[in-house]
C-alpha cells in the first residue's frame, strides 16, 4: 500500500473502483473463459466473493462496471443494509443488460446532484455505441467540501480508440458542466476505460490535451473541443436512469427533481452554464489553438493518475487480461491529495501467480482499485 502523510482540515475519503463482470456476459462469451475452473464462474460464488471486497474495504464511494441489471434488487441492494445509497446505469441498447453502479456512504456524503451520461447520440457515427457513465456531485459532512465523481465503463473494441476519444470528450463536457463555475472542484473520474497508458484518452486525461488528425465531434453537437458545452446541452438522453436511492430525505442535499433523476421524475433538459472561458494554462496548447487546421482537444481539469502504470521497478502493471496482461481501469483525481493506494500487481506477478481470472480469490475478470484521498 502506497501511503502519504494526511494534511491538516482535509477528510480522508477511500474510493473502490471494480468492473465486477456481468454474469451474462460470461454466459454469452464462453470462449473467453473456457481455459478456467467452471466453478469459479458461478455467479452464488462470485457474489459472496465481490460482497466480501465491499465491505472490507471500507470504501467511502464504490464504483461499479458491468454490473447486471437483474442483479441489483438480489444482491447489491444489500449494500443500503451497510449503510450505502445509489444508482444503477445500464447501457442503452435493449440487448444489453448491464452498466454503471454508483454507491456512496450516508453518514460521510450529502448528494447534491446525479447526473446520467449517455455516449450513444442518433445519427452520429462516432457515437453509436450504448455506452454510459454517472456522475454525482457530493458534499462531505465532515468538512462540507465537494466532490464531483464519475463512473464510466467505454467501448471495449480495441481498434475503436476514436469511439473511445469521442465518449470522453462528452463526459468532460458533462463533468464540466456539473462542476459549474467553481474555480478549484474535487473531481474523480474513475471506471474501465478500455484503453492502455499510451492511447490518446489516456494522454488527454493525464496531459490535458491531444492533437488529433481530424474533428473528433461534429460541431452541431455543441461539445467545444476544449471539452465543455457551447451553450445548454444539446446531448440526447433517454434517461433509462434507475434511481436506487433511500428514501432518506437528510442524504439528499436540497435537491430539486431535476438533480435526481428517476423514473418518476426525469429531467427533460440537462441545465447549466457554458463554459467557454476556460483559460489554457500551457503554452503549448495555446499555440495549437491559433492554428486555424488544429484538431487540438484539452481540458483544464489537472488530472493525476492514482496508479502510475509501472510499479518502482519499472515493471508494468496490470488489472485484466486482453490477449496479454494489461491495465485498462483507472482513477483520476483532481484538487485532492493522494493518501494512499492498494498496489496493483505488475504484469509477471499475473503470468506467475495470479493466472486466470476470476479464481477461487478473484471474482471478476478485472482486479480492483482501491485508494484513499484527502477532501
Amino acid at each position: 500500500m502506497h501511503t502519504e502523510d494526511l494534511n491538516g482540515g482535509t477528510a480522508p475519503v477511500t474510493v473502490l473502483n471494480h468492473n465486477v463482470l456481468a454474469q451474462d456476459l460470461i454466459e454469452l462469451h464462453p470462449h473467453l473463459y473456457r481455459h478456467h475452473n467452471p466453478q469459479d464462474l458461478v455467479w452464488e460464488k462470485r457474489q459472496e466473493l465481490l460482497f466480501d471486497e465491499f465491505l472490507s474495504s471500507n470504501a467511502d464511494i464504490i464504483a461499479l462496471q458491468e454490473v447486471q441489471q437483474d442483479h441489483i434488487e438480489p444482491f447489491y441492494k444489500r449494500l443500503e443494509d451497510h449503510g450505502y445509497s445509489g444508482a444503477f446505469k445500464k447501457r442503452t441498447s435493449s440487448d444489453k443488460t448491464d452498466g454503471c453502479a454508483l454507491y456512496y456512504k450516508r453518514e460521510v456524503f450529502h448528494l447534491i446532484e446525479l447526473e446520467e451520461v449517455e455516449y450513444y447520440q442518433p445519427g452520429i457515427q462516432v457515437l453509436n455505441r450504448p455506452n454510459v457513465a454517472i456522475i454525482a456531485k457530493l458534499r462531505h459532512k465532515l468538512n462540507n467540501k465537494v466532490l464531483v465523481i464519475a463512473n464510466t465503463h467505454l467501448l471495449y473494441n480495441p481498434k475503436r480508440w476514436n469511439i473511445r476519444l469521442a465518449q470522453i470528450q462528452i463526459l468532460l463536457a458533462e463533468i464540466k458542466r456539473i462542476v459549474g463555475a467553481s474555480k478549484s472542484p474535487a473531481i474523480l473520474l474513475v471506471g474501465d476505460l478500455n484503453s492502455d497508458p499510451r492511447s490518446p484518452i489516456i494522454r488527454l486525461l493525464e496531459k490535458g490535451y491531444y492533437e488529433a488528425e481530424e474533428p473528433v465531434l461534429p460541431d452541431y453537437l455543441g461539445i467545444l473541443p476544449n471539452c465543455t458545452h457551447k451553450s445548454k446541452s444539446k446531448l440526447y438522453n433517454s434517461k433509462l436512469v434507475i434511481s436506487l436511492f433511500n428514501d432518506d430525505e437528510e442524504g439528499k442535499e436540497s435537491c430539486d427533481k431535476n438533480e435526481i433523476p428517476s423514473d418518476a421524475k426525469a429531467d427533460t433538459s440537462k441545465q447549466g452554464e457554458s463554459s467557454c472561458k476556460k483559460n489554457h494554462e500551457s503554452v503549448q496548447r495555446d499555440s495549437f489553438l491559433k492554428t486555424p487546421e488544429s484538431h487540438l482537444l484539452s481540458h483544464n481539469f489537472n488530472f493525476t493518475s492514482t496508479y502510475n502504470f509501472y510499479d518502482e521497478n519499472y515493471r508494468s502493471e496490470a488489472t485484466t487480461y486482453q490477449d496479454r496482461w494489461i491495465n485498462v481501469d483507472y482513477m483520476f483525481y483532481s484538487n485532492m491529495i493522494l493518501i494512499s493506494r492498494q498496489r496493483l500487481p505488475t504484469v509477471d506477478e499475473c503470468v506467475n501467480h495470479i493466472g486466470y481470472i476470476p479464481n477461487t480469490f478473484a471474482p471478476s475478470d478485472h482486479l480492483p482499485l482501491l485508494a484513499t484521498y484527502g477532501l
